[in-house]
């Protein structure tokens, strides 16, 4: 390590830290070296990740989450399959993409609820009061059902209030 001169009171960082050294008015001031994604690249990951986390879904879904026009998305998901980032996967409601690599399943079946919100519930607060609407998919067991109200009390905690769940069609938000 070298040494400091007289006076110094920091070590310049080396120059692949991936910094530039500039001239300002308090003495030198050390700034990153930004690169913008392309943007090609700004479009490809956020889809991507969208399909990792939420797939399979539609380009009218991702569209639907970004309150974007369904053509775009359309266009964008064309594009991602013609770069092999995307896979079209035959799916309940017909036709819908996943990440590409992304299509195995666990051999065991899946275990505990965690809700999506904005897709299968909706909230409204009231002061500390939470009202929490819940759309199950199918009818909720004993056991998925105390899930349900655990995550129901988390988000309670998490949000500072007290909620109050109910069962049933949610008629409010993107999907309604």
């Amino acid at each position: 390590m070298a040494a400091l001169a007289p006076g110094d009171t920091h070590r310049r960082p080396p120059r692949s830290a991936g910094l530039r050294r500039r001239q300002g008015a308090q003495g030198h001031v050390h700034q990153p070296r930004l690169h913008p994604a392309s943007p090609t690249r700004s479009l490809h990951e956020p889809a991507t990740r969208y399909l990792r986390a939420y797939g399979p879904a539609t380009a009218q879904d991702f569209a639907a989450r970004l309150a974007a026009p369904k053509g775009w998305a359309a266009e964008l998901f064309a594009s991602l399959a013609r770069e092999g980032l995307v896979e079209e996967v035959a799916f309940a409601s017909g036709r819908a993409w996943l990440a590409a690599g992304d299509t195995a399943f666990p051999d065991e079946p899946p275990h505990g609820l965690r809700r999506l919100p904005c897709f299968d519930a909706h909230q409204r607060r009231t002061g500390r009061r939470i009202a929490l609407t819940v759309e199950p998919l199918a009818r909720l067991s004993a056991a998925r059902l105390r899930a349900l109200e655990e995550q129901a009390e988390r988000t309670g905690a998490v949000l500072g209030g007290t909620v109050q769940l109910t069962l049933g069609e949610v008629t409010v938000g993107p999907h309604a």
